[in-house]
This record gives C-alpha cells, structure tokens and sequence, in this order.
C-alpha cells in the first residue's frame, strides 16, 4: 500500500477498548448519506495554517463505502490517489470510545467500526475532517 506523507497524514496514538458497541448519532452540521449508489462529492480541503477552503476533486461514494476518485486538480491528484487507496484497503475504522471500567485516567480509548457496519460511512467523513481537513459536500 502506498504511503502517506507524513505531513498530509498526522497521527494520534490509541488503544483498542473492549467498551460495549454503540451507534454513532450524527451531529449537527455532519454529512448525511444516503444509501444510493455512488453518490458524487464535492472534496473540499481547508488549507494549513488558514481559513482558505478549496475543491481540490470529486469522487463517488458506493454502497459499499468504497471511494472513487471521479476527477482531482492536477496538482492534488497523486494525493487524492494515496489517499483513497489507504481509506478503500481499511476494513475497519478505530473510533475514540469511552473507557472501560477501571481504566487509567488520560488514556484514549477506541472502538472498531467494520466497513459492513451502516455507521462506516460517517466514521470515513469524520476521518477525512479531522486528519486530512477534508470535507465531502454534495456534487
């Protein structure tokens, strides 16, 4: 799997938490899906250090929460490749959840959510926005 600069792809460390599953309510101002097949987006990225929000691509979303990239500016598109390469080969998207019983103050906490699970979707637009300063509006 091609890597991701490590500039375009920050990391947090987490631990895995055996904390009971629960759905993830969507917040207000969050993307809302629907179960069509590959709807198209918008992929809007805000710049680093500023407010500047550009479209940078478009890509469709399927059934299967795989993305595609449907076409990407020239010189964001080796990125954007990158990057849906790394999101459609994950089957599993870790969430932060609430600690287990007894557990030690400060850690952070995640929960799996498999790609065959309905809440997948939002995890994937809250993964690009809060890693990649990507949004998807619709097309």
């Amino acid at each position: 799997m091609p890597s991701i600069p490590a500039k375009d792809c920050p990391r947090a460390s987490l631990r895995s938490s055996d904390a009971g599953e629960s759905a993830i309510a969507p917040r207000a101002g969050q993307l809302k899906m629907s179960a069509k097949a590959d709807n198209r987006y918008r992929v809007l990225q805000t710049e680093p250090g500023s407010d500047k929000v550009s479209e940078v691509g478009v890509v469709a979303l399927s059934d299967d929460h795989k993305l595609r990239l449907i076409s990407a500016a020239p010189k964001r598109r080796e990125f954007l490749d990158k990057l849906l390469t790394r999101l459609n080969g994950a089957d599993v998207i870790h969430v932060v959840a609430a600690p287990p019983p007894g557990a030690e103050r400060g850690d952070i906490y995640t929960r799996p959510i498999r790609r065959s699970d309905a809440a997948f979707r939002q995890a994937l637009t809250d993964r690009l926005k809060t890693r990649y300063d990507i949004e998807l509006k619709p097309a």
